[in-house]
């Protein structure tokens, strides 16, 4: 196969809903922190309809 390839990329995003505002804090961290330099779109939200919304 002839030519350069080059691989797609996507952003990825999360979105973590918990009615606890220090275990959302808590996980998103957690999240960022594992993904090091390739960190995801995070999001978090403690209202279902809000987080439907996204």
């Amino acid at each position: 196969m002839s030519g350069t390839t080059h691989p797609i990329r996507h952003r990825l995003r999360i979105g973590v809903l918990d009615n606890d505002l220090c275990a959302l804090e808590c996980i998103v961290a957690m999240v960022r922190q594992a993904c090091g330099e390739h960190a995801p779109d995070v999001w978090a939200c403690s209202k279902p309809a809000q987080a439907i919304q996204e």
